[in-house]
């Protein structure tokens, strides 16, 4: 008997019907399932222990992108025009002295340096008049105003700094940052192209005494630096980081000037992608500052974080989902429990945490930082994790002693009985 195709068919039904009873009825049998039933509960480990494998070769590929950015050059060989340095500030941080002392030190023919704050009874008034006296030659404008523009605090505070702005090229830099003595040289080499509309630094944790700071500035120094290097590495370039933004004043009016982010969140992505909307470019530039990580105590650490995350995931939602990848030990760990610390998900463990230790021994010395306890991987993974996890469950942020709903655009609303 053949059917329409041709093909024999008649043995079909002997053949099914009689293998079930000899010995290779265990092993046929398995065929009368699809693969996702019979082996179900292996799906799920399966598939982390891949995103795992992923995990450690991003490690591999984020290493190799650190080196080449440490071992690039600085040529030096643009203008030097005049630079105003916008820093505003709230409250006197621990090191906030030696962090501002090093704008007053710039090797630099003609700048001017802006300080901001929202009130007289900010402790950090004390500070900077201390270091203006300190430092008579340097242009120094102290500004005092309690005007508030909206609910970022912030750009508030950098809206009312702007009238007293000399000069055309415009430094933004937070409060808690450090830099060299050839920080605006790099600067201005950098936006010397006419084409790069704004430029942005990265940042290397130092942490103050005390785990919360130790944990905060891993954070900073493993997880968010080399993922920013590698993905400026695969051309995603909009983004401005908060450490370092210089643009041109015109640059900066084009995009609607400080008062188009009054109420935004991550004014500083919010930055880049308006400059990339000109049809200009975001660089990266060479210079690395240094952000004085001072968390006093877990609670604090977990509010800063969950409100970077929160802010990522709002300028980003299914790049930072992704971003779990860049945890492999963290992903195996949840492989182990999964699959009832079965021997292939502790090997897997092993080798993601041998792994991950190597990339920040490696990161620790070719970044000049002081070596991380070789333990911290394990536990800074699963922090990190649970952040980005946490992150998807609410929108509410904790920032600058205040609480804020953030909308689906990014947008801050205060929250009801709290101060912006």
């Amino acid at each position: 008997m053949r059917s329409p195709r041709g093909d024999a068919i008649f043995f079909v039904a002997p053949v099914h019907f009689s293998y079930q009873s000899t010995r290779l009825a265990p092993i046929l049998g398995q065929f009368d399932r699809p693969f996702w039933q019979k082996d179900a509960h292996l799906i799920i480990p399966g598939t982390i222990a891949l995103l795992v494998v992923i995990g450690i070769a991003y490690l591999i590929a984020a290493e190799r992108a650190v080196a080449r950015f440490a071992q690039s050059g600085f040529a030096g060989a643009g203008g030097r025009p005049p630079i105003s340095v916008f820093k505003p500030l709230y409250g006197a941080e621990p090191g906030l002295e030696a962090a501002l002392a090093t704008f007053l030190t710039q090797d630099y023919p003609h700048y001017q340096v802006i300080f901001g704050l929202h009130g007289a009874d900010d402790p950090a008034r004390l500070v900077v008049e201390k270091l203006a006296a300190n430092h008579p030659s340097v242009d120094i404008s102290i500004v005092i105003d309690t005007a508030r523009h909206g609910t970022n605090g912030k750009i508030s505070n950098l809206i009312n700094m702007s009238a007293a702005a000399n000069h055309d090229l415009i430094v933004l830099a937070d409060s808690d940052m450090a830099v060299g003595p050839d920080y605006l040289a790099h600067l201005a080499d950098d936006l010397a192209d006419p084409k790069v509309g704004a430029v942005t630094c990265l940042y290397l944790g130092r942490p103050q005494p005390g785990l919360p700071s130790l944990f905060g500035a891993a954070f900073i120094n493993h997880h968010f630096l080399p993922q920013a290097m590698i993905a400026r590495a695969l051309g995603n370039d909009e983004g401005c980081f908060g450490a370092t933004i210089a643009l041109r004043r015109a640059v900066l009016d084009r995009i609607g000037g400080f008062g188009a982010l009054k109420d935004t969140l991550a004014d500083d992505h919010e930055i880049g992608r308006r400059v990339r909307a000109l049809g200009l470019g975001v660089k990266l530039s060479r210079v690395l500052t240094d952000d004085t990580v001072n968390e006093p105590d877990w609670k604090s650490l977990f509010a800063h974080e969950l409100r970077w995350c929160r802010t990522i995931r709002l300028a980003n939602p299914a790049g930072f989902a992704a971003s779990v990848i860049t945890l492999p030990v963290a992903l195996a760990t949840l492989a182990v429990m999964l699959s009832a610390a079965d021997t292939w998900a502790l090997m897997l463990l092993g080798l993601a945490f041998g792994v991950r230790i190597w990339f920040q021994g490696r990161l620790d010395r070719l970044l000049g930082l002081a070596s991380a306890p070789f333990w911290l991987p394990l536990l800074r993974d699963g922090l990190t994790f649970a952040m980005v996890v946490t992150s998807f469950l609410g929108r509410r942020v904790h920032w600058r002693g205040a609480d804020f709903q953030v909308t689906p655009d990014g947008s801050l609303i205060v929250e009801k009985d709290a101060e912006p």
